[in-house]
């Protein structure tokens, strides 16, 4: 049979039609449900652990798929890890909802495209982040300085650290610690420096304290604050 019978057969189907189908050992069929535009996301979880490489594909891109769904190809990819393309990798590091546990299965990968997603995802476990801020990576500090789940251990070393994007992320932080945004304030890097002092969370007493500095630039970015007082 050709390889596209059962996506021609099964065009037409409905979601009750396509269940008939979903416990067909063969990939063919699993792949042919994958792709289906009215399949739903109990069907697409069914073939999920079914499916061929290309039926991945169609999966991960398919915009009924659950997250237990690529859940399942995440755990599958790690058991092998070289079975799987960029494309399907980068498709599933671009779902916000995907889970850590799901996440820690791509931290072997050493593409720095993919490197950089990973380490700009909010649920990729502080483990991982971790290991992504060694001295080999650097080019990712500024997307770990940028993740709101980046831990606060982790965003001093970047803050004290002499890659300037990192500082300048962590300085536009709304939610960046009070000591680092002070710190911050003074950075040697005027851009550094600007940015925390616009930081709406800029602590009340270092914006008085800047408020009368002998730099203009210091000057003009505390009124350019947010947060500074209409008295200063």
């Amino acid at each position: 049979r050709s390889t596209l019978f059962p996506y021609t057969t099964l065009f037409r189907s409905t979601p009750a039609l396509l269940n008939r189908f979903v416990n067909e050992p063969s990939a063919e069929f699993a792949n042919s449900i994958a792709r289906h535009p009215a399949a739903t996301p109990q069907l697409l979880q069914a073939v999920a652990g079914k499916v061929d490489r290309m039926g991945i594909r169609e999966l991960v891109k398919h915009k009924a798929t659950p997250i237990g769904a690529l859940t399942v190809i995440a755990e599958r990819m790690s058991r092998d890890p070289k079975g799987f393309d960029n494309y399907i990798v980068g498709e599933l590091l671009a779902r916000p909802e995907l889970p850590g546990e799901a996440l820690a299965a791509f931290a072997g990968r050493t593409e720095s495209t993919l490197q950089g997603r990973l380490a700009a995802h909010r649920n990729t476990p502080v483990e991982v982040l971790e290991r992504l801020a060694g001295p080999q990576t650097r080019t990712l500090w500024v997307y770990l300085a940028q993740n709101p789940s980046t831990p606060a251990a982790l965003l001093e070393r970047l803050a004290r650290s002499d890659e300037s994007g990192s500082r300048a992320a962590i300085a536009s932080r709304a939610d960046a610690p009070p000591s680092l945004l002070e710190r911050l304030s003074e950075d040697s890097d005027l851009n550094v420096q600007s940015r925390a002092l616009r930081n709406p969370s800029l602590p009340p007493g270092a914006l008085d304290r800047f408020a009368n500095a002998s730099s203009w630039n210091t000057r003009l970015n505390i009124a350019l604050n947010p947060s500074t007082s209409t008295s200063l």
